[in-house]
C-alpha cells in the first residue's frame, strides 16, 4: 500500500503526507495510477456533455499536474539543441520554453483532441497505463543521468522485482480492451520503452525525470493511436 500511495502523490496533484514513502518500488505501480487517471476522462467521453474531448483532456492534465507535458517541453529543447549531453542536460533544467518544446506539446495535445473524439473511450484508460508501464520500464533497465534531482528517487527501481505486481494489475485492462489488443500494445510497449531507453542513452547518458515524462507522453500518444484503428 505504501508504494501505491507513493507513487499516487508523485504522479498526481494529489500530494498525500505519507511517514515514509516506499520510492524504490513505487514505479511498479505507476501503471494502475494511470489506469484511475484515466477512468473521470472516459466517463466524460461515455456522456453527452458539450464540448466532452476538450473537458476530458483538461481533466488529464489537472491530474497530473501537468508534470509529464512539462517533461515532454524540456525533453524536446534539449533533444533537438543538438548540443553535446553535458549541455542538454543543462537545457533540460532550464524552466524557460523553448520553441521545439512548444511545438512537441502543441503537437501531441492536437493528437490526443483528434483521437478522443473518434476512439472508443476505453483506450484512454489502457494508453495511460501501459505509457505508465513504459515510465517504469525506462527507469528500472537504464542509469540515472544525473548525481541528483527528482527522479533519483526511483533510481533503484527493479522491473524484474515487481513483474508480479505489473502482471496483477494488468488485468484490470480487460474491462476495457480485448485480449488481443493487450497481447499487441504489450508488444508495442516493450519496443517503445527500448527504443526510447537507447534514445535517452545516446543523448543525454541515461534517463531523467524529463525523460520519464517525456516517454509517457510520447508513448501514451503512440498507443492511443495503434488503440484507435
Amino acid at each position: 500500500m505504501k508504494s501505491f500511495l507513493t507513487a499516487i502523490s508523485f504522479l498526481t496533484i494529489f500530494r498525500l503526507n505519507l511517514k515514509e514513502y516506499d520510492n524504490k518500488n513505487a514505479p511498479a505501480y505507476f501503471p494502475l495510477v494511470g489506469l484511475l487517471m484515466g477512468l473521470p476522462a472516459y466517463l466524460l467521453l461515455m456522456s453527452d456533455i458539450y464540448l466532452k474531448e476538450i473537458i476530458a483532456l483538461i481533466t488529464i492534465v489537472v491530474f497530473t499536474g501537468a508534470l509529464h507535458l512539462d517533461g515532454v517541453a524540456d525533453t524536446a529543447d534539449a533533444l533537438f539543441s543538438h548540443r553535446d549531453k553535458e549541455k542538454k542536460l543543462e537545457i533540460m533544467k532550464d524552466s524557460r520554453i523553448g520553441v521545439m518544446g512548444a511545438i512537441t506539446l502543441i503537437l501531441i495535445l492536437i493528437l490526443k483532441i483528434n483521437i478522443f473524439k473518434n476512439a472508443n473511450p476505453g483506450i484512454i484508460p489502457a494508453s495511460m497505463f501501459f505509457s505508465r508501464f513504459i515510465g517504469g520500464y525506462v527507469i528500472s533497465n537504464s542509469k540515472y543521468a544525473r548525481s541528483e534531482g527528482t527522479g533519483n528517487f526511483f533510481k533503484d527501481y527493479s522491473f524484474r522485482e515487481n513483474v508480479f505486481i505489473l502482471l496483477l494489475s494488468s488485468f484490470a485492462l480487460f474491462i476495457f480492451i480485448d485480449l488481443k489488443q493487450y497481447l499487441f500494445v504489450t508488444i508495442i510497449s516493450f519496443i517503445l520503452a527500448k527504443l526510447l531507453i537507447r534514445q535517452f542513452n545516446n543523448s543525454f547518458g541515461g534517463w531523467t525525470g524529463d525523460t520519464v515524462g517525456a516517454s509517457i507522453e510520447f508513448s501514451e500518444v503512440i498507443i492511443l493511436y495503434v488503440l484507435s484503428f
